[in-house]
């Protein structure tokens, strides 16, 4: 071990890792492509086009500011890949560059496509019949008009306060001699796309509307000059070293507030359109205080972010088919009886989410259920599970939630979600202050008899019903006892910070998930020297510990076979000569968002086969992940689930071509060929994932 370890220390961090940032921006290029891809529906593929410019708004809004934050103080130093703050920040902004002009060619194809297809945006309302510009001029006069609260500007101290991920119409207006800057901050609460006479035909560009009835708002002027941007704000919450907070309420309170300041941190990026006004757009830009590598300029549409709207309409020709998840063979009042018998894997989405949703639900109205506990990290507000929970409150029961505040973007949702529950009796608690509690798990504890029995839920996504639709995760739903008492364990750590002791089939970070997997690795390198087969398979979304990727080259100079589908970003360089020859990564993008993470190691057996050591986790292998996160790792015991997964879920991926991309040693990846297989469309079949 020492002598290979000593190999892995011959390599440079160069050539051992690749720029987590980059390597982000290579998976949104690749989300970007499915734009491209021909047999997608069109507004499929528009939807696509939207995700990757979203995307890259929020990495601006994270990622980005981030590092212009340590910029700005002065620390500049190397990352573990080797590169510094700085030579991220330039490499950052030439492959946005890049992208930012790939997007608008995609956009170019999709609207002649969408023009093909009876969908066009409308430019210059001059154009428009008599009865299109009165109804859009009434729609203006009706909706518009009363949302608008343009500003004077003569200075940068009389520039108005314009919220993050926001528009702005900036016009030099004339009347007479005299000249006037004005400022009109576009509203957020009205749609960006105005579907013209609602006939879902034409769609008119809310900034076109502002600037054709600019003189509604100022009477006898002409424009001189105008430039339309959207700006980008720094828009990360972090919690400050040495902050004490007394009580939960001013936790929540200091989120409140941090919510509302972040609409208004310093201005990171700005766009533009080509033909806005130099001078005026320089005025505009020194009063936000801008550098010229902040401002990209794009000829025509912004944000396509927005074009989501246009899922909408009602064109299904123009969309996926719908898809129905596959209900469990058995009905689901009896659920509980079920579990009794035998543990239960589902593969969403192709597998319903409905008995997650009855699993809390029949709790909440079986009277012999004497308390539920569950986390809660990106639940939405109307959800049938916090509905259940809020009734078992008030059926008297003992109900715990341990509500995350800072799942990032949704911290004022799960605020609103915990006065909710907090309203119906439902005891909230926050986790741990400076750890995100990621873990998704909830336990129901029933009186049986004179014992308890523990019913438990592991999954590897959100507690989210509509997500569940979109997003590709794993459910274990199981009666193990042993699995339930630690269970409970874990909950009086996120509550009162109890480390737990003695855990059978469960690991959390950051006590013993990283040592676990770390073993379990040891143990294939040692199965590979006494010429066992030694292999294996990992799912995740992103990698990105740098610890446990030399744990990996590692295995992989012993001869360890390691296949990883990496969704997102991956610092690992698969191939390299001497570091990395047994690794193969590739990354699945398709209909659904790849989300579910899943570790097998082969134990002493070739692959598939029933020997295997198998996982299911709510966590990445990130170094957030095991250092300032709360996740949770379970074994998979059961004959039969372990089974469905080694020989059906895996290596359906595994096989998968379709919606592969795989990786090289130069952090680009290409597209797999060889069959048209599609896992994502395999699982879809109604033959399959009997459960």
């Amino acid at each position: 071990m020492q002598e290979i370890k000593a190999n892995i220390e011959n390599f440079s961090s160069e050539d051992r890792f690749f720029n987590r940032e980059l390597s982000w921006l290579e998976f949104n290029h690749r989300v970007l492509l499915q734009a491209r891809n021909k047999d997608f529906p069109l507004l499929e593929r528009l939807t696509f086009l939207s995700i990757s410019d979203r995307n890259l708004d929020e990495f601006y809004m994270v990622r980005v500011s981030g590092k212009k934050r340590k910029l700005w103080s002065g620390r500049n130093k190397a990352s573990f890949d080797g590169l510094t703050v700085k030579e991220q920040l330039e490499k950052i902004n030439t492959r946005v560059r890049e992208m930012v002009s790939l997007q608008y060619e995609i956009w170019q194809e999709l609207e002649e496509e969408l023009n093909n297809k009876g969908i066009s945006f409308v430019d210059d309302l001059k154009a428009l019949s008599m009865e299109e510009y009165e109804w859009l001029e009434d729609y203006y006069e009706e909706r518009i008009f009363p949302l608008l609260s343009p500003s004077s500007i003569e200075d940068a101290s009389s520039m108005p306060s314009i919220s993050n991920d926001s528009f702005a119409l900036a016009l030099r207006l004339q009347k007479n001699e005299g000249l006037l800057n004005v400022i009109i901050p576009q509203p957020k609460n009205t749609p960006r796309f105005i579907n013209l006479l609602e006939q879902d035909t034409q769609f008119v560009p809310l900034e076109v509307l502002i600037k054709h009835f600019f003189y509604k708002l100022f009477p006898s002027y002409i424009i001189e000059e105008d430039a339309l941007f959207h700006i980008i704000r720094d828009s990360d919450i972090k919690i400050i070293s040495d902050v004490e907070f007394d009580d939960e309420d001013e936790l929540v309170e200091f989120y409140k507030d941090q919510i509302e300041a972040r609409k208004y941190g310093d201005v990171i990026r700005l766009f533009t359109r080509q033909d806005s006004s130099e001078d005026f757009l320089d005025f505009i830009s020194s009063t936000l205080h801008l550098e010229e590598e902040d401002i990209f300029h794009v000829d025509g549409l912004m944000n396509y972010s927005e074009l989501s709207e246009l899922r909408k309409i009602n064109r299904p020709e123009l969309m996926f088919d719908h898809f129905e998840p596959k209900l469990p063979g058995f009905d689901k009042t009896d659920l509980y009886k079920v579990l009794k018998e035998k543990d239960l894997i589902f593969h969403h989405p192709y597998d319903s989410y409905n008995p997650i949703v009855a699993f809390i639900e029949q709790a909440a109205a079986d009277p012999d259920v004497i308390s539920i506990k569950q986390t809660l990290y990106r639940t939405n507000y109307n959800s049938p599970i916090v509905q259940a929970l809020s009734e078992a409150a008030q059926r008297g029961k003992s109900v715990a939630a341990v509500i995350e505040l800072k799942a990032r973007f949704d911290e004022e949702n799960n605020i609103l979600l915990s006065e909710k529950l907090e309203a119906a009796g439902v005891h909230v608690n926050y986790g741990f202050i400076k750890k995100k509690t990621h873990s998704k798990i909830c336990v129901v504890t029933k009186k049986e008899g004179e014992k308890n029995q523990y019913y438990t839920h592991i999954g590897t996504g959100n507690y989210n019903p509509v997500t569940a639709r979109l997003y590709t995760d794993l459910s274990l739903l199981t009666s193990d006892r042993q699995v339930g008492k630690d269970a409970l364990k874990i909950f009086n750590y996120l509550t009162a910070s109890v480390e737990p002791a003695e855990l059978k089939d469960l690991y959390i970070t950051p006590i013993n998930m990283e040592q676990e997997i770390k073993t379990l690795i040891d143990q294939e390198i040692d199965n590979a020297k006494a010429g066992k087969p030694a292999q294996i398979w990992a799912k995740i979304n992103s990698l990105q510990d740098p610890n446990l990727v030399d744990h990996l080259y590692l295995a992989s100079q012993a001869g360890v076979k390691i296949d990883l589908i990496v969704r997102g970003i991956c610092v690992l360089k698969p191939g390299v000569k001497g570091l990395s020859e047994n690794i193969n990564v590739k990354s699945i993008v398709g209909r659904f968002l790849e989300h579910s993470r899943l570790f097998i190691f082969a134990n002493g057996d070739a692959l598939p086969s029933s020997q295997a050591k198998v996982f299911i986790s709510s966590s990445d292998w990130m170094q957030r992940s095991f250092q300032r996160r709360v996740e949770l790792m379970i074994s998979i015991e059961d004959k039969w689930v372990k089974d469905r997964i080694v020989s059906e879920i895996f290596p359906g991926y595994l096989n998968d071509v379709y919606g592969s991309w795989e990786l090289t040693d130069n952090n680009s990846y290409f597209k797999s060929s060889g069959s048209d297989y599609s896992s994502q469309a395999d699982f879809m079949k109604e033959d399959k994932n009997d459960t």
